[in-house]
């Protein structure tokens, strides 16, 4: 099978986040049906070297091959991260800058947050034709049009958009690679931060809706990015783990689908693993914003 008749799929964490990477990993293991070979290129951040063995001693190596990189090696030339104003750490910008990665024969792209469980066979999805689009993406549940003033894009008049645009969570993007390169999705979404600092509470996600409406994109079915805060109980699609995740003491979705989450967690080098206490996860948010502070002077 040709590296063009893979399933690629891109992440990216750090060091802390790498056991929901391996449980999503699992997850797609033990569904995935049909003979596609699965390559993903993991940007990190400090990924450690025993990490990743238990990561390769956690998955079947005969279906998956992992291209661990390095942040640093990621952003193209020319290309700098946007000096943004939240809490999210700095590999969530990897995701721009994947189709510049890959090899020129991937044509097709799949992005997925780590903090996800996959439900069913990610064949399902990774066969829809995104030939004629840049991207396909879920509308967000919570916030489904730009005009929203929980978290859309709250300067849409002054951008000259559309408020009842559809706005997407970007946490899962279907990329289709040559156009996402065509169009300059990546430095046009970093200037749209760095043209609109205060409104990017956000980050990506913000940038991205932004320029949605200026593109031709695909609007994919919502059970490929289903909030495990929903009400609705889900049992095929993928579970997005938004806000605190299972594996903080703090976790706040629904309980069944943290015992989701451990089902596969469990199945990996990480089982068992000890709950991240409050405290630690406030001092990861402390250390991104001073970390952050640092970039901005250096």
């Amino acid at each position: 099978m040709s590296q063009n008749d893979n399933i690629v799929l891109s992440m990216n964490c750090d060091n802390d986040y790498i056991i929901l990477m391996a449980a999503l990993l699992k997850s797609i293991e033990l569904h995935h049906q049909t003979p596609e070979h699965i390559e993903i290129y993991m940007a990190g951040n400090k990924i450690s070297e025993i990490s990743k063995q238990m990561m390769h001693h956690s998955i079947d190596r005969e279906m998956f091959t992992i291209h661990w990189l390095n942040m640093e090696d990621v952003v193209p030339a020319g290309m700098t991260l946007p000096l943004d104003r939240n809490l999210f750490p700095p590999t969530i910008y990897m995701r721009l800058f994947m189709p510049y990665v890959v090899p020129t024969d991937v044509k097709k792209l799949l992005y997925m947050d780590v903090d996800m469980i996959i439900q069913e066979d990610i064949s399902n999805l990774w066969n829809t034709d995104i030939s004629d689009y840049v991207v396909g993406a879920v509308v967000d549940c919570r916030v489904t049009t730009l005009d929203n003033h929980w978290g859309g894009v709250l300067n849409y008049k002054e951008l000259g958009l559309d408020g009842k645009h559809p706005y997407v969570n970007s946490g899962l993007q279907l990329m289709n690679t040559a156009k996402w390169r065509e169009e300059g999705m990546a430095q046009r979404i970093i200037d749209a931060i760095n043209n609109n600092p205060k409104f990017a509470e956000y980050a990506e996600q913000y940038a991205l809706n932004t320029i949605l409406p200026t593109v031709k994109w695909l609007q994919l079915p919502a059970k490929w990015n289903h909030f495990s805060t929903e009400e609705r109980i889900a049992e095929d699609g993928i579970i997005h783990f938004i806000s605190r995740k299972p594996i903080h003491a703090s976790y706040g979705g629904k309980p069944v689908y943290k015992d989701v989450f451990y089902y596969y967690a469990d199945q990996t080098a990480w089982s068992h693993t000890k709950k991240v206490g409050e405290i630690k996860r406030r001092l990861k948010k402390i250390g991104i914003v001073i970390d952050k502070i640092k970039r901005r002077f250096s």
